[in-house]
């Protein structure tokens, strides 16, 4: 039987150079440029880092229950995953 309740969280910090492959292939798979919008409201968990005010972010929701979440702070090249389904 599978689980039906899954989360994960992630935050590294890449040093130079995976960190501008980091920031290139986030590019090309269409990250969105920090801040994030006014109004949008991804869910939260206790414990998770704040976004930077510079850098890129993506915010998938492919189903009702389920949701990616990540960004990259181009200043001092952390980078941040939450995926969870429900």
């Amino acid at each position: 039987m599978l689980c039906q309740d899954y989360y994960a969280s992630a935050l590294i910090r890449l040093s130079d150079k995976p960190c501008a492959r980091a920031i290139t292939a986030a590019k090309s798979i269409g990250y969105k440029e920090l801040p994030l919008p006014t109004g949008l409201d991804i869910p939260s968990e206790t414990g998770q880092p704040s976004a930077p005010k510079r850098g890129l972010y993506r915010y998938l929701k492919p189903r009702p229950k389920e949701m990616r979440f990540s960004w990259i702070d181009t200043d001092d090249c952390r980078v941040y995953v939450e995926d969870s389904i429900e």
